[in-house]
């Protein structure tokens, strides 16, 4: 079952440790009744498990979310693929109001990506890759996952084009949907920073493959978006704190996939028609069918003619575009610390393993 669960909700196996957990305690809530015959468990039961989980305070809400889908998909299993009830109790199981959406994600400002531009200028070796991450997502919309792995082979310098496949797609590739793969213009900003980036992987002697940023890479997505969020921090930018456990946790409200908010938000001030938007941001499960842009599908030409010229400058000072003033710097006094003992101190502050 938990391969079929994988399979059809999309979940990382990484999750399927706490999927498991909550298996159990679900069979254990049950256990009497199924015991004498599973098609004895009814709706109501499962709607008392679901909000006795969600008021415990001991999971947040999105985790509530997740378990109720799971749910839900462990019933129509039962029904469906091995026919052991005739009716689904979790049909039409609802989210307790505890576990309900709050407010999202803020989109960053401009000036906002600039000043934490400028400082990661300013922490050495492992700014180098974070700046090409952020300006990754910052001039595309890609999710956190798909900005890490993104590799050389990905990206057509000439052509000035990205090719890649969503990550968040996955689920659907395992089920034989053919899904195309995102073609993605390269801002000219974007362009000069991948070719910059080439050239010092080039210069270090190593071959042009792989990830583009493979230190990051390496520490994975969950390590690397607790790491950003301090990132933020550290640049003076967001000092937005929140619970690290329980069901009253707050999301957090700006982090890695604000990028994702900001560009779609740009694009949206500039009056790109909605169709383009989600074209550009890859929401092909919601594009619409109009006869305007089904020429745009994939077609990296029509995207780099309509949003590109949209999208705002990035990686230049405020003053050369014209913008109000920028944020203030950091407060720390970079220019006060020797080399060596920054780079360590910013390793301990962001949460980074320097490397040697």
């Amino acid at each position: 079952m938990i391969e079929w669960l994988w399979k059809n909700l999309g979940l990382a196996y990484s999750r399927f440790s706490s999927i498991q957990a909550m298996i159990h305690c679900l069979l254990t809530f049950v256990d009497k009744k199924a015991r004498q015959d599973p098609s004895r468990v009814i709706h109501a039961d499962l709607e008392t498990f679901s909000k006795q989980r969600a008021t415990s305070g001991q999971y947040r809400k999105a985790t509530i979310r997740t378990h109720i889908k799971v749910i839900k998909q462990i019933y129509h299993y039962a029904k469906e693929v091995v026919h052991v009830i005739g009716i689904n109790p979790a049909r039409g199981l609802g989210m307790p109001s505890e576990a309900k959406r709050g407010r999202g994600r803020v989109a960053f400002e401009v000036n906002e990506v600039r000043c934490l531009l400028r400082w990661l200028e300013t922490i050495g070796e492992t700014g180098v890759e974070w700046k090409t991450l952020v300006l990754i997502a910052g001039f595309t919309a890609m999710r956190l996952t798909d900005a890490l792995n993104l590799t050389w082979e990905e990206v057509d310098l000439d052509a000035e084009e990205i090719r890649f496949d969503q990550n968040k797609l996955d689920y659907l590739r395992r089920k034989g949907v053919e899904i195309p793969q995102m073609c993605i213009p390269i801002h000219g900003e974007l362009l000069r920073r991948l070719r910059y980036h080439r050239d010092l992987v080039l210069r270090a002697g190593k071959p042009l493959k792989g990830y583009i940023v493979p230190y990051l890479q390496g520490r994975g997505e969950d390590q690397i978006g607790g790491a950003f969020i301090k990132l933020l921090n550290q640049a003076g930018l967001w000092t937005e704190q929140a619970p690290q456990k329980g069901f009253d946790r707050k999301p957090l409200r700006r982090g890695f996939h604000s990028f994702r908010h900001a560009v779609i938000t740009w694009m949206k001030k500039a009056g790109i028609a909605k169709e383009l938007r989600k074209e550009f941001a890859g929401h092909s499960e919601e594009s619409a069918s109009h006869d305007d842009y089904d020429h745009a599908k994939n077609d990296a030409g029509v995207l780099r003619k309509h949003v590109l010229s949209a999208l705002p400058s990035l990686d230049a000072d405020p003053d050369e575009t014209g913008d109000t003033e920028p944020l203030a710097a950091p407060e720390i006094a970079l220019s006060s610390i020797p080399t060596e003992a920054l780079m360590g101190e910013l390793a301990k502050r962001v949460g980074t393993k320097m490397e040697k």
